[in-house]
């Protein structure tokens, strides 16, 4: 499997009654990996999704793998994301609600 960052988003997030600032980080990954195609030696790759959530040094992670053999279609889906800050723990019904994961 094969993971390649698409897109980072940095986050301040206040919280009101404290009045702290709490930094969250964001990445989303193009995950990459293998897949049997029709033929006994055919090979093809089908394309998922991470999400990566880091604050205060803890890391919280979300995949959704095999969503779609289009390449393409799977950037687009997490350029989506990324831009509406969908973090792990929402990842995958979210992409319930966009494809048929």
């Amino acid at each position: 499997m094969n993971r390649y960052l698409r897109r980072t988003v940095n986050l301040d997030c206040s919280d009101e009654p404290n009045g702290l600032t709490r930094k969250i980080e964001l990445k989303y990954y193009l995950v990459e990996s293998s897949a049997v195609g029709n033929g006994a030696s055919s090979e093809c790759s089908i394309y998922g999704i991470e999400v990566v959530k880091k604050e205060n040094g803890v890391e919280e992670v979300g995949l959704v793998k095999d969503i779609c053999l289009d390449r393409e279609e799977v950037a687009g889906i997490l350029d989506k994301l990324a831009l509406n800050t969908v973090t792990p723990v929402s990842l995958h019904s979210v992409l319930e609600d966009l494809v048929n994961v």
